[in-house]
């Protein structure tokens, strides 16, 4: 008891986090991120104890459990928010102003007593943040388990529209990171190692780990554009060339239809860079629609002749998931429509010779 308020120690809550039940699990995270002030400071004990369980609360097999600590670990990165505006404007506190800038307050239990401590807080919060940014990297290596991509690629989602990357737009930012509320510093969170994990996550099996992959790449392109960091641009734009090649080979030597739609979604990245680029722009980007229906058309007329080559040497499901990605609907119902036509041509010519 102190100044009539219960305090439970943050290591009785970190203990809930390593009970078998799931429910004991989220109860003690929701406890250690949660308080009365959203500025109140996390404890020592308490990043510790998030830098311990997250890593295998992220991993958990339970699609709803790791929905509530995607919705925990919003509210974490909110908090902080708060916290470090509120400890960088205490921190550069003259000390002979200290005793009023950093008096107790027993409704929110504020614990800071001066602009020295307040430097050190600020420091451990902001070193939690460093540590998440390498840990979320750090699940998204290829040979890791899908719950730790989605999570780590949801989790990343959450920091890159909560403002910390000054280089992202205001239209991708979420409501809360719009407010009063602002991080008093900046960090850069796309790095070339990062942006060269996402691009191989592209090919992944899994859907929604490519789309969530794609959202996050997409506020990459336009913050990029925003910096009008040209060299940045080029070798982002070279990485990404490369990376579809690589992937159009794969598609066709595997002929899978989760890489033919990673295909359709690198070429998504390709069109919406030339249209954001100031050197290319919208008529570079319809060049390559363009090269896309050509190279449609010569698979269809390929296929029309010799079905077997075209589905060994030209499969067109890469093609016709780009035209549908980038939003040429028109063009992409033609040609599945020539597709029907061959396909019911392959049907008979199939059930003439089991005839025969």
């Amino acid at each position: 008891m102190r100044d009539d308020l219960v305090l439970i120690p943050d290591i009785v809550l970190a203990r809930l986090c390593e009970k078998a039940s799931p429910d004991a699990r989220l109860a003690g995270l929701s406890l250690l991120i949660s308080s009365a002030s959203a500025t109140r400071p996390l404890t020592t004990g308490t990043l510790k104890c998030l830098k311990r369980h997250l890593p295998h609360m992220f991993a958990d097999v339970d699609a709803n459990f790791r929905g509530e600590v995607h919705s925990h670990f919003q509210a974490l990165t909110n908090r902080l928010r708060a916290i470090l505006a509120v400890l960088a404007r205490q921190k550069v506190k003259k000390a002979g102003s200290h005793h009023m800038a950093f008096k107790h307050d027993a409704a929110n239990h504020n614990l800071i007593e001066g602009p020295d401590q307040a430097r050190a807080v600020y420091a451990s919060h902001l070193n939690f943040i460093t540590w998440s940014l390498k840990f979320l990297e750090g699940e998204l290596v290829a040979t890791a388990a899908y719950q730790r991509h989605i999570s780590a690629l949801k989790a990343f989602t959450v920091i890159l529209r909560s403002g910390l990357d000054a280089e992202v737009q205001l239209d991708d930012l979420a409501k809360s990171a719009r407010g009063e509320i602002h991080w008093p510093l900046h960090l850069k969170i796309m790095s070339s190692t990062l942006r060269r994990a996402l691009l191989d996550l592209l090919l992944d099996p899994f859907d929604d780990v490519r789309q969530a992959t794609l959202d996050i790449l997409l506020i990459n392109q336009r913050s990029s554009a925003s910096a009008n960091n040209q060299t940045s641009a080029n070798y982002n734009r070279l990485q990404l060339e490369r990376t579809l090649a690589k992937a159009q080979d794969m598609m066709i030597r595997t002929g899978r239809v989760d890489q033919a739609d990673g295909v359709g979604r690198l070429y998504t990245l390709v069109v919406h860079d030339r249209l954001i680029s100031v050197n290319s722009g919208s008529t570079s980007a319809t060049g390559l629609v363009e090269d896309l229906v050509k190279t449609l058309e010569e698979s269809l007329n390929i296929a029309s002749t010799d079905m077997s080559s075209a589905v060994r040497c030209h499969p067109i499901h890469g093609i016709l998931t780009a035209l549908r990605y980038v939003g040429n609907e028109t063009l992409y119902y033609i040609d599945a429509y020539t597709i029907w036509q061959i396909r019911v041509r392959a049907n008979f010519s199939d059930a003439e010779d089991n005839a025969g």
